[in-house]
């Protein structure tokens, strides 16, 4: 059967609800769910007992990971049976923090020594990665992107003299078997913003994302290809606003632009992007999609964007801030509630809670959401399979890819102008693979699961 595209229609909002204990927050820092320690961790933005401290919320209440931290760190992640947590020269507990600390469940240790600020850690496919201004750890040559081996860090990207003084590399995906960076890097000779790591060096992707004020914060592979946010004006010549996906070959617009306000481009972005289930989130100072109103955070499924009750949040307020930190806890989402001034001070309203299985207030027609591209339906079966597969399409196919859960490449083929085929993937191992069919001026995807 026919697996058919859907309009969610419009719904009664329902309440956010405060998470209690979250009113002592002062600051926005990383916020999400760790599976290790089976709790939400907030770095470093909450009081407790009279100290900053790093919480964790269990599902009812907020709890003090440490005793109290100075500063704000950056960046954690799950690694062994703990977190890996990152940032400058903190305090923990009243001990000194190398840029670096990993906890496990009980107490911290500094396992490491970065000689800079670690800005972000990462997990792929087993191997823990950071990415910083530091040049050496523990007292070995790793510029700026290094990955854990064994017990030993390896820098993989070779010193380049424009980065010595700028550059920050703010993420890393692993995609079509390549490693790929974001952050804010563009000095004369290097790409743009956004690059792949080959032997060592920055190549360039693609014809790059332009601009002055471009800066990508986070990376995220979905659906069987790679997103990329932040700050990337379309007005810049970039072919769309804030969020794009790239291909392996070309990039492409997610639809509508992010405005902050009807019509204007002015201080737009997405601060955060991330991958949760079937679908992506992203925050940041957006109020309208072309000219629909969506409050400061929206949730894409590949086809479309649907907004998330924010309305009632900037109600009564006399200006209103972009939306700056989520995560989530299983299946609620988790929001630093938008901040505002009022009467000239900035109020936090602390972290409130919103059931992502709820209905979303509103979603737009997925038809409309791709730059030159629109959805046709096709026919895969049967599903689950053994390997041998019939695709049926309403149009003729040209090509046809797929991926793997990891989004990796595992198998491509040019059509000629087919509609119905069968596909032979009894090859692949036992798993979940996204199938991509592209024709002229259309696309269509479905999941398949091989047994």
């Amino acid at each position: 059967m026919f697996l058919m595209l859907s309009v969610h229609s419009s719904a009664q909002p329902e309440e956010w609800t405060p998470v209690a204990g979250s009113d002592s927050i002062v600051a926005y820092r990383e916020m999400d769910y760790s599976e290790n320690l089976g709790m939400t961790v907030y770095l470093s933005g909450m009081f407790m007992n009279g100290h900053k401290v790093i919480a964790g919320y269990n599902g009812t209440n907020w709890e003090a990971i440490t005793d109290s931290i100075s500063g704000f760190p950056r960046t954690f992640s799950d690694w062994g049976d703990g977190i890996v947590l990152g940032g400058g020269q903190h305090f923990i507990n009243g001990m000194q923090m190398p840029n670096a600390a990993y906890y496990n469940g009980q107490e911290w240790a500094f396992p490491w020594e970065f000689n800079d600020s670690v800005r972000k850690f990462r997990v792929i496919n087993d191997t823990l990665f950071a990415l910083g201004l530091f040049t050496q750890i523990d007292g070995q040559d790793a510029f700026r992107i290094a990955k854990l081996v064994g017990d030993q860090w390896v820098g993989i990207l070779e010193p380049h003299p424009e980065l010595e003084n700028s550059g920050i590399f703010m993420d890393i995906a692993f995609y079509q078997s390549e490693y790929y960076v974001s952050g804010n890097f563009n000095p004369d000779g290097l790409p743009w913003d956004f690059a792949k790591i080959v032997e060592g060096e920055l190549e360039q992707v693609g014809e790059g994302v332009f601009g002055a004020w471009t800066g990508i914060g986070s990376l995220e592979v979905f659906q069987g290809d790679l997103y990329l946010a932040g700050s990337i004006p379309i007005e810049e010549g970039n072919i769309g606003s804030h969020i794009l996906r790239w291909d392996g070959e070309n990039y492409h617009s997610l639809g509508p632009v992010f405005y902050d306000e009807f019509g204007g481009f002015s201080g737009t972005g997405v601060n955060e992007m991330k991958k949760h289930e079937d679908y992506i989130y992203c925050s940041g100072n957006f109020f309208f999609f072309d000219e629909t109103p969506v409050y400061g955070i929206a949730r894409w499924d590949g086809n479309q964007w649907c907004e998330m009750f924010t309305q009632e949040f900037i109600q009564d307020t006399e200006f209103y801030q972009s939306v700056r930190g989520f995560g989530f806890y299983l299946d609620t989402l988790l929001l630093l509630k938008v901040y505002f001034y009022n009467e000239a001070e900035l109020d936090f309203d602390g972290v409130w809670a919103y059931d992502i299985n709820q209905e979303p207030n509103f979603c737009l027609d997925p038809l409309s959401v791709f730059d030159q591209n629109s959805f046709t339906e096709f026919l895969l079966y049967p599903n689950p399979s053994t390997g041998i597969l019939t695709l049926e399409s309403e149009k003729p196919i040209q090509r046809l890819t797929i991926f793997d859960a990891l989004g990796k490449l595992v198998y491509q083929e040019n059509i000629q102008h087919q509609s119905q085929l069968q596909i032979d993937l009894s090859f692949l191992p036992k798993g979940l693979y996204l199938v991509k069919i592209e024709g002229e001026g259309f696309v269509g995807s479905r999941k398949v699961v091989l047994e």
